[in-house]
């Protein structure tokens, strides 16, 4: 049976249920938990209840209070998730509150305001982010604009970066810092780490490179261990 489809220039408030593509050109609410195809709101968007669907589009803020699945999330707004997220590609531009993110391909431009723990095949972070415990990450790209930090850091491969350079067109209206941004983390560890403008305890990896604005506590190595640019370094230890 065909599902059905959903779509007004006006505002849309939705009982729980299994939909077709759902096109709001206002506000979209959800007082149930929602299946759907395609998902987009032209204005905000609140959920009370869990929602499920191939591909959500935003271009308000989001709001949803139950856990979210979808293999592509975009908000184009302020995104507040207070449950679990995972999809397959999850792109924020503005703001993002949440608990567990998890994604393949992550991109945050703006501020990652507060997350839990995020995990990530590969995640690109333009501006400043909270993590209040772990950060999981294939790959992990961070241009620095604001006073970011995480507890610890897991990864392959991670590159951290004063942000300055990256910030136009859309990010200029997101990120004003004025002079790039720091990092502070208790652990990072991995097997290629490039850091800038970062405050460590502990980094752990084969190739650590350590550069401006950077002071590390300690740096255990297996391969090699660069530093440049007044980068600092406590301790080295190779093992």
């Amino acid at each position: 049976m065909d599902k059905n489809n959903i779509k007004s220039v006006g505002d849309i408030h939705l009982e729980a249920g299994d939909y077709g593509d759902i096109s709001c050109a206002g506000d979209l609410r959800f007082s149930g938990s929602v299946s759907a195809e395609n998902v987009k709101a032209a204005g905000d968007l609140v959920a009370e209840k869990d929602v499920r669907a191939v591909k959500i589009s935003v271009y308000g803020d989001g709001k949803f209070k139950g856990n979210l699945e979808a293999d592509e999330i975009s908000v184009y707004g302020d995104g507040n998730f207070h449950q679990r997220v995972k999809g397959r590609e999850i792109k924020i531009y503005g703001s993002m509150k949440g608990t567990v993110v998890e994604g393949e391909k992550i991109t945050i431009n703006g501020e990652l305001e507060k997350v839990d723990e995020i995990s990530a095949e590969e995640l690109t972070l333009n501006g400043e982010f909270h993590v209040t415990t772990s950060m999981n990450l294939g790959y992990g790209k961070f241009n620095l604009g604001g006073k970011s930090e995480a507890k610890e850091i897991f990864c392959e491969k991670l590159e951290v970066h004063n942000g300055m350079e990256s910030f136009h067109g859309i990010l200029s209206g997101l990120i004003s810092k004025g002079k790039g941004g720091t990092l502070k983390v208790g652990v990072i560890e991995g097997d290629e780490i490039h850091l800038e403008n970062t405050a460590a305890d502990v980094v752990r990896g084969k190739i650590v490179k350590i550069g401006k604005g950077s002071r590390i506590g300690k740096v255990e190595y297996s391969d090699t261990l660069e530093i440049f640019d007044d980068g600092v370094v406590d301790l080295k230890e190779e093992f």
